[in-house]
Protein backbone atom coordinates (compact mmCIF):
# COMPACT_ATOMS: atom_id res chain seq x y z
CA UNK A 1 0.00 0.00 0.00
CA UNK A 2 1.28 3.46 -0.92
CA UNK A 3 0.35 6.52 1.12
CA UNK A 4 -0.18 9.38 -1.29
CA UNK A 5 -1.50 12.10 0.99
CA UNK A 6 0.10 14.20 3.67
CA UNK A 7 -1.13 16.77 6.16
CA UNK A 8 1.00 19.63 4.74
CA UNK A 9 -0.25 19.05 1.18
CA UNK A 10 -3.84 18.83 2.43
CA UNK A 11 -3.42 22.12 4.31
CA UNK A 12 -1.75 23.88 1.35
CA UNK A 13 -4.51 22.65 -0.98
CA UNK A 14 -7.19 23.72 1.49
CA UNK A 15 -5.65 27.20 1.66
CA UNK A 16 -5.21 27.49 -2.12
CA UNK A 17 -8.76 26.22 -2.65
CA UNK A 18 -10.23 28.68 -0.15
CA UNK A 19 -8.54 31.54 -1.99
CA UNK A 20 -8.84 30.44 -5.61
CA UNK A 21 -11.10 27.40 -5.73
CA UNK A 22 -8.17 25.34 -7.06
CA UNK A 23 -6.12 22.54 -5.49
CA UNK A 24 -2.60 23.43 -6.61
CA UNK A 25 -0.60 20.51 -5.26
CA UNK A 26 -0.36 16.78 -5.96
CA UNK A 27 1.35 14.80 -3.21
CA UNK A 28 3.95 12.23 -4.21
CA UNK A 29 3.23 12.60 -7.94
CA UNK A 30 5.80 9.93 -8.82
CA UNK A 31 4.09 7.43 -6.48
CA UNK A 32 0.68 8.40 -7.87
CA UNK A 33 1.95 7.77 -11.39
CA UNK A 34 3.32 4.37 -10.37
CA UNK A 35 -0.05 3.41 -8.86
CA UNK A 36 -1.93 4.47 -11.98
CA UNK A 37 0.58 2.85 -14.32
CA UNK A 38 0.29 -0.49 -12.48
CA UNK A 39 -3.50 -0.63 -12.16
CA UNK A 40 -6.06 -1.95 -14.61
CA UNK A 41 -8.85 0.48 -13.76
CA UNK A 42 -8.94 3.81 -11.94
CA UNK A 43 -12.08 4.34 -9.85
CA UNK A 44 -12.65 7.91 -8.71
CA UNK A 45 -15.14 9.25 -6.22
CA UNK A 46 -14.83 12.74 -4.74
CA UNK A 47 -12.01 14.93 -6.07
CA UNK A 48 -12.73 18.23 -4.34
CA UNK A 49 -11.37 17.33 -0.93
CA UNK A 50 -7.99 19.10 -1.12
CA UNK A 51 -6.16 15.82 -1.79
CA UNK A 52 -4.89 16.06 -5.35
CA UNK A 53 -4.71 18.44 -8.29
CA UNK A 54 -7.28 16.89 -10.64
CA UNK A 55 -5.38 18.10 -13.73
CA UNK A 56 -2.34 16.06 -12.72
CA UNK A 57 -4.54 13.06 -12.00
CA UNK A 58 -6.35 13.14 -15.35
CA UNK A 59 -3.11 13.74 -17.19
CA UNK A 60 -1.68 10.54 -15.69
CA UNK A 61 -4.85 8.55 -16.42
CA UNK A 62 -4.79 9.69 -20.07
CA UNK A 63 -1.04 9.20 -20.40
CA UNK A 64 -1.25 5.57 -19.27
CA UNK A 65 -4.51 4.94 -21.18
CA UNK A 66 -6.36 3.60 -18.16
CA UNK A 67 -10.03 2.78 -17.98
CA UNK A 68 -11.81 5.17 -15.65
CA UNK A 69 -14.87 4.55 -13.53
CA UNK A 70 -16.06 7.76 -11.93
CA UNK A 71 -18.77 7.56 -9.30
CA UNK A 72 -20.06 11.12 -9.10
CA UNK A 73 -21.57 11.92 -5.73
CA UNK A 74 -22.24 15.56 -6.56
CA UNK A 75 -22.04 18.14 -9.37
CA UNK A 76 -18.43 19.25 -8.91
CA UNK A 77 -17.17 17.39 -12.01
CA UNK A 78 -19.27 19.43 -14.42
CA UNK A 79 -19.37 22.83 -12.72
CA UNK A 80 -16.66 25.42 -12.30
CA UNK A 81 -16.32 24.57 -8.61
CA UNK A 82 -19.68 23.87 -6.92
CA UNK A 83 -20.43 20.48 -5.45
CA UNK A 84 -24.10 21.40 -5.11
CA UNK A 85 -25.12 24.31 -7.37
CA UNK A 86 -28.68 24.27 -5.97
CA UNK A 87 -30.86 26.50 -8.18
CA UNK A 88 -27.90 27.83 -10.18
CA UNK A 89 -27.65 26.56 -13.75
CA UNK A 90 -24.63 28.64 -14.81
CA UNK A 91 -22.71 25.39 -15.36
CA UNK A 92 -24.79 24.87 -18.50
CA UNK A 93 -23.07 27.94 -20.00
CA UNK A 94 -19.64 27.55 -18.39
CA UNK A 95 -20.02 29.12 -14.92
CA UNK A 96 -19.28 32.67 -16.02
CA UNK A 97 -19.69 34.41 -13.67
CA UNK A 98 -20.07 32.26 -10.58
CA UNK A 99 -23.26 33.46 -8.92
CA UNK A 100 -22.71 31.68 -5.61
CA UNK A 101 -19.03 31.78 -4.56
CA UNK A 102 -20.02 30.78 -1.02
CA UNK A 103 -21.45 27.43 -2.19
CA UNK A 104 -19.39 24.45 -1.10
CA UNK A 105 -16.50 24.35 -1.69
CA UNK A 106 -16.33 28.11 -1.40
CA UNK A 107 -13.58 30.39 -2.71
CA UNK A 108 -12.69 34.04 -2.33
CA UNK A 109 -11.86 34.69 -5.99
CA UNK A 110 -13.93 33.57 -8.96
CA UNK A 111 -12.01 31.26 -11.28
CA UNK A 112 -15.07 29.08 -11.93
CA UNK A 113 -15.25 29.73 -15.69
CA UNK A 114 -11.57 28.91 -16.13
CA UNK A 115 -11.88 25.79 -13.97
CA UNK A 116 -14.97 24.73 -15.93
CA UNK A 117 -12.94 24.80 -19.18
CA UNK A 118 -10.01 22.96 -17.57
CA UNK A 119 -12.23 20.22 -16.13
CA UNK A 120 -13.95 19.78 -19.48
CA UNK A 121 -10.57 19.44 -21.23
CA UNK A 122 -9.36 16.89 -18.65
CA UNK A 123 -12.48 14.77 -18.83
CA UNK A 124 -12.74 14.84 -22.63
CA UNK A 125 -9.09 13.73 -22.87
CA UNK A 126 -10.30 10.31 -21.68
CA UNK A 127 -11.79 8.35 -24.62
CA UNK A 128 -15.49 7.60 -24.11
CA UNK A 129 -14.70 3.91 -24.58
CA UNK A 130 -12.51 4.11 -21.44
CA UNK A 131 -14.93 6.13 -19.30
CA UNK A 132 -17.84 4.91 -17.19
CA UNK A 133 -19.77 7.46 -15.15
CA UNK A 134 -21.87 6.21 -12.26
CA UNK A 135 -24.48 8.42 -10.61
CA UNK A 136 -25.86 6.87 -7.41
CA UNK A 137 -29.00 9.03 -7.37
CA UNK A 138 -31.75 9.83 -9.85
CA UNK A 139 -31.38 13.63 -9.60
CA UNK A 140 -27.67 13.42 -10.35
CA UNK A 141 -28.10 10.91 -13.17
CA UNK A 142 -30.57 13.26 -14.83
CA UNK A 143 -28.13 16.18 -14.94
CA UNK A 144 -24.96 14.18 -15.62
Amino acid sequence: MTKLGSVPVFLFNKLSHTISGIDLFTPQKRDLETCIKNCDVVHLHILHTHFVNYRDLFQLIAKHKKKLIWTMHDSWAFTGRCALPLACEQWKQGCDPCLFPANYPSSIFDFAASEFRKKKACITAIPLSDLVIVAPSTWLAEIV
